[in-house]
């Protein structure tokens, strides 16, 4: 149940982030709408799957998930109107599930 504590507030700053950015990267609402879902399936998923098999296989894909999901975002981070709070936390509770992860 823990996994899943930590596991809820990502869920959440997923959610809710919004990003906006210039030119170089694709920041229509669309876009990112698309890819937070993504993400956010693919992070569900893996959570879910070790919370029911806490094998080092599953830790293993469930740290992997969340790191794709770390580098897949950080090209938005210099965006103009990034919100960087949000941006930032959602980034460190990511890492810091992986942190706590044993795997």
């Amino acid at each position: 149940m823990k996994k899943l504590k930590n596991f809820i507030p990502l869920v959440c700053l997923l959610s809710t982030l919004y990003i906006s950015c210039g030119d170089d990267v694709d920041c229509t609402e669309t876009t990112l709408n698309a890819i937070m879902t993504e993400e956010l399936t693919k992070i569900s998923n893996a959570a879910l799957d070790y919370t029911l098999d806490p094998s080092a296989a599953n830790c293993t894909n469930y740290t992997t998930v969340l790191q794709a999901y770390v580098d897949r975002i950080a090209v938005y981070k210099d965006c103009p109107t990034v919100d960087q709070d949000s941006f930032q936390e959602s980034l460190t509770t990511a890492q810091g599930i992986i942190d706590d992860l044993p795997c």
